[in-house]
């Protein structure tokens, strides 16, 4: 007797990266944190930690099984890759102009 995987729909890719995309906290925090950036290379460090802020809510949206975002969660890796690269757009908007100089 052989167990068959259970498998699960694949997760859209327009809809994960919409999500990302519309993430109010990975835009702030990479806005705010573009922002006091002294050096363009730390526009990396900026969007990598508004994507992880940015889980954080993917993760409270998930477990209170909202649905827009409660079968979309399965792709987590996904969603913080590209809430990474999103927090780096708007790491360098907030670098180039709000930045005091």
């Amino acid at each position: 007797m052989t167990i068959q995987p259970d498998l699960q729909p694949n997760v859209d890719l327009g809809q994960l990266v919409t999500i990302a995309a519309l993430n109010p906290v990975v835009a702030g925090l990479g806005l705010w944190l573009g922002r006091t950036c002294d050096q363009p290379a730390k526009i990396l460090i900026a969007g990598f930690g508004a994507g992880l802020a940015g889980m954080a809510l993917i993760w409270l949206a998930a477990t209170l099984r909202m649905p827009f975002i409660y079968e979309p969660g399965r792709a987590a890796a996904g969603i913080f890759v590209v809430q990474s690269l999103f927090g780096m757009l708007w790491a360098a908007i907030g670098w180039r102009f709000l930045r005091k100089r």
